[in-house]
């Protein structure tokens, strides 16, 4: 469909000595002919207007769409949130991500990302939880699995780092030192 069919106009008219005249939008072989007089103005300030509606529609949802984020291990990422104090969530952000969002539309953990270590397979997070009732604690994000495991509390996660030696050999930083290696 072309721009003048999707504005509406088959016909442009124009006034030529004094007489209405129907110009056809198309030339002698088919192809389109260019509008005539005055009314190409009206559809060029159209245009316009819609070409300047579409790009700030766009703008308006870059922020949204494109936040910073830094590859952890596998196809998980860290994001960067900003409102109103920087914060992070873990997002799957390449096509074997199978774990999505969380019920609350926070990262594939439900939270704040507080604390992160990772290795080639497991991330290791304290999160905060958006639900205060799903309760804080560690959440072990296995990428080959693509399994999630926890809340721990601190006891039971002091145990459970235990039993696991890969997650006991992984180093936890606080999430902005993390935010910087992982740049």
């Amino acid at each position: 469909m072309s721009v003048w069919e999707f504005v509406g106009q088959e016909e442009r008219t124009h006034r030529q000595g004094g007489m209405d005249q129907a110009v056809p939008l198309t030339d002698q072989k088919g192809g389109r002919a260019a509008p005539t007089g005055g009314t190409s103005s009206v559809f060029c300030a159209r245009a316009t207007i819609l070409l300047l509606l579409c790009l700030t529609a766009a703008g308006c949802a870059m922020g949204d769409i494109f936040k910073p984020h830094r590859r952890v291990t596998g196809d998980y990422c860290l994001e960067q949130w900003e409102e109103g104090r920087v914060r992070y969530v873990l997002v799957g952000c390449g096509p074997t991500a199978t774990l999505k969002k969380g019920h609350y539309d926070n990262g594939i953990v439900d939270g704040s990302v507080e604390r992160v270590g990772w290795d080639q397979r497991f991330i290791i997070a304290w999160r905060r939880a958006v639900a205060r009732a799903d309760g804080d604690g560690w959440m072990v994000v296995d990428t080959k699995s693509q399994t999630i495991e926890g809340p721990f509390g601190e006891e039971a996660w002091a145990t459970r780092r235990q039993d696991v030696p890969d997650w006991e050999a992984i180093e936890i930083h606080e999430v902005d030192l993390a935010w910087k290696l992982l740049d």
